[in-house]
């Protein structure tokens, strides 16, 4: 049985919009007004393509599912991958290292019962998906709980460079609070006012996750302050009913140099006490996350690995915990 447009539109998550052209489904975290946001830089126009945190989510009886794909770059990564979890546990890890293909067929036994099925798109591609297949005859039931987080960030909270994409941090919270995550995140991105989105329900809880791009990318400490202040302000305004996790920067393995805006630990500390004005933001440390050596990362510098995305999840959690 082919599920159509109505059925996956009931168990998608984490995406605004979903198109169908010639039997192939099209998914998207960003409205078409939202990326128009991003207009003026092609490259992070580019990026609000790639899948990160979208998933179909459902309960089935199904013995079987399947489904074929297409995917393009929607970024500087060549790897792809896509996860199915049955009950919570990854059962397959398809894709490629290389855009050799770029396309393929996923097929996958579920054995018997009623199970949760759990389909994580790509962090760092734009995917296409058809002939989403299941048993003919076979129930299936949406498993949203109804609670939603929105996440701002940058390449980290996009996905980079998880290779098991359930496995990254974003994808981590979902799981842990049984909730839809609508990833704002875009890869190089720094902190502006224009990309807090205003959301037309009130989420569970926000987060956010940037400086790490603002420490090497502006001008210098002051501009730094000044941007990370507004930016901030705007976020508590604009989510003042709901709780806003701030994470610092991780640690990276450039950390000791000094930029325009000056020592890495003084854009960590200024971002704190920009926090500190605002009572529905909780500042999380980014530095207690992730072990400081290279080994948990995959690019041994900025982008955690599957193990330092597993480290960092259930640290990130714990924090979380003691305030909500």
């Amino acid at each position: 049985m082919i599920l159509d447009f109505e059925t996956i539109n009931r168990i998608k998550k984490g995406c605004c919009r979903t198109i169908e052209n010639d039997g192939w489904f099209s998914f998207y975290r960003f409205s078409e007004a939202e990326r128009e946001t991003y207009r003026s830089n092609d490259v992070f126009y580019g990026r609000t393509m790639a899948g990160s945190s979208i998933c179909l989510d459902f309960n089935t009886d199904s013995e079987s599912f399947s489904f074929e794909y297409t995917v393009k770059k929607a970024g500087p990564r060549n790897f792809y991958c896509f996860d199915i979890c049955v009950n919570g546990i990854i059962a397959s890890n398809a894709g490629e290292e290389e855009f050799d293909k770029g396309y393929g067929t996923v097929s996958i036994k579920l054995g018997c019962g009623r199970k949760r099925i759990t389909l994580y798109l790509t962090c760092c591609a734009y995917a296409r998906l058809k002939n989403i297949t299941v048993d003919d005859g076979a129930e299936i039931n949406s498993a949203a709980s109804g609670k939603k987080i929105i996440s701002y960030g940058d390449s980290i909270t996009q996905g980079y460079d998880a290779k098991y994409p359930s496995l990254n941090y974003i994808s981590r919270l979902m799981q842990e609070f049984d909730a839809e995550c609508i990833n704002k995140a875009i890869g190089g991105d720094v902190m502006h006012c224009e990309n807090i989105l205003r959301s037309d329900f009130k989420p569970y809880f926000v987060t956010v996750a940037y400086g790490t791009n603002d420490w090497s990318k502006k001008r210098d400490f002051e501009e730094f302050s000044n941007e990370t202040h507004e930016y901030l302000k705007k976020m508590s305004e604009t989510y003042k009913d709901t709780k806003i996790f701030v994470i610092t920067p991780i640690w990276r393995a450039d950390c000791e140099c000094d930029t325009n805006v000056g020592k890495f630990e003084d854009a960590c500390d200024k971002i704190k006490h920009c926090c500190m004005e605002f009572k529905n933001i909780t500042v999380i440390d980014g530095l207690t996350l992730v072990p400081h050596m290279k080994e948990f990362f995959r690019d041994e510098k900025i982008h955690p690995n599957d193990l330092g995305f597993m480290i960092y999840a259930g640290n990130l959690i714990r924090e979380i915990k003691k305030h909500i």
